[in-house]
């Protein structure tokens, strides 16, 4: 697992922040920026509100990748919301 620690969230016009985590997958796509990450993230749990499963976000690594991700769950933990995100399947 490839651990990142300053990732961005992006929802609409607003960007978490901050946010640390794993991926557990790192899969280039045809173009050099974007990627198929999957993970693990945490979250504040002040931005719960904010945060749905299932719903499409565009996650950004400390290196510069970045990938649309689902989040397949959220649940609280002792540092706050630990998500799982998956790459988004075509629709």
């Amino acid at each position: 697992m490839q651990p990142f620690h300053n990732g961005e969230l992006l929802i609409g016009g607003m960007a978490l922040r901050h946010l640390h985590g794993k991926l557990e997958q790192e899969e280039p796509l045809t173009d050099s920026k974007s990627w198929r990450l999957a993970g693990k993230m945490t979250v504040a749990r002040e931005h719960q509100h904010q945060l749905e499963v299932q719903r499409q976000y565009l996650l950004r690594v400390d290196d510069g990748r970045e990938g649309i991700v689902e989040l397949t769950r959220l649940q609280e933990s002792v540092e706050g919301l630990e998500a799982d995100f998956h790459p988004t399947q075509p629709r």
